[in-house]
């Protein structure tokens, strides 16, 4: 049976390497380009039939719908990468491609995610508890220790592990499970109490699961029922899943000029915290930085896993 452009090139986005996010958002990618020839009743079968013409005219198709000009250069990126893979190094290359040529170039790092305010990320939690206590823990997981998506799913290989370290008082974890490019770091916690409160709440929820936190057969559809899920309760937009790693830098930021840190050396602590290296803190500052003036980033009064059961 002869495979479809869609299939070759999302096949082709995979085999071009990286982590599982970066796979992703390319294969993804690929399937988009695909989906917009077919739409456009442009019919080929082969990448060697794909023209700079029909790269261009997605782009100004993605203009069109208001996607963000950083969004579409991480498009134009995956597509360069995916064509060299095949072979096309010189369509990749070709200098009406560039992001300038297409007018994409510029296109600012500033995050579009604000810090998730405490009072939304209670509500988000009682709305994700009457769903799926796993998918509660995983939003108390990006609230309280900075993780990212994947990095919560697959957590559960360190939970045992965060939990003793905490309780023996080392204030630090190690993580390395889901982390984006596969680089482990280690992340200090301030709030301990409720830090050790939601591991807790984990260990019990992988009890119940046979050690999972989300009950699904691969991680593939546990980051596809995810992203659905957290969708489903309203965490999208500036208040996605993320903004839970926003609210997380905005505190972290603030612990460490409490304890008397140069501002310049809080946003250095925070990168290394965050997975960015200690030489990114002038990026942590235009990224979250400008957001540390939103009031409303306390913490929850939430001191027990069973006060947390209230809240359902």
């Amino acid at each position: 049976m002869k495979k479809s452009l869609g299939h070759i090139l999302v096949n082709l986005a995979y085999q071009s390497g990286g982590s599982h996010k970066t796979r992703s958002d390319r294969e993804n990618t690929a399937q988009r380009f695909a989906s917009f020839l077919n739409k456009e009743n442009i019919k080929i079968e082969l990448v060697e039939h794909i023209k700079a013409s029909y790269i261009r005219d997605y782009v100004e198709w993605r203009k069109k719908n208001d996607i963000a000009i950083r969004t579409i250069a991480n498009e134009m990126a995956h597509l360069r990468s995916i064509l060299r893979k095949a072979g096309r190094d010189k369509l990749a290359n070709n200098p009406s491609l560039n992001n300038k040529s297409l007018g994409i170039d510029g296109g600012s790092r500033k995050g579009t995610k604000i810090p998730c305010p405490h009072s939304v990320f209670q509500n988000f939690l009682v709305l994700a508890r009457k769903r799926d206590k796993g998918l509660a823990v995983c939003i108390m997981l990006g609230f309280y220790l900075g993780l990212r998506r994947e990095e919560a799913i697959q957590s559960i290989q360190s939970i045992q592990t965060w939990y003793d370290d905490l309780a023996a008082g080392k204030g630090i974890i190690t993580v390395i499970f889901g982390t984006k490019g596969g680089r482990e770091r280690q992340v200090r916690i301030f709030n301990t109490g409720m830090a050790l409160t939601t591991l807790k709440f984990a260990l019990r929820v992988m009890k119940e699961r046979k050690g999972k936190l989300i009950d699904k057969p691969n991680l593939k559809e546990a980051c596809y029922y995810f992203s659905n899920t957290t969708r489903a309760i309203g965490m999208e937009g500036q208040l996605s899943f993320h903004s839970l790693r926003y609210a997380f830098a905005v505190s972290i930021v603030k612990s460490y000029e409490d304890e008397g840190k140069t501002e310049k050396e809080a946003f250095g602590l925070a990168s290394i915290n965050l997975g960015h290296g200690g030489n990114r803190g002038r990026y942590i500052k235009m990224v979250y930085g400008r957001t540390l003036v939103l009031p409303d980033v306390k913490l929850p009064n939430i001191n027990s896993i069973e006060e947390l059961g209230k809240l359902a």
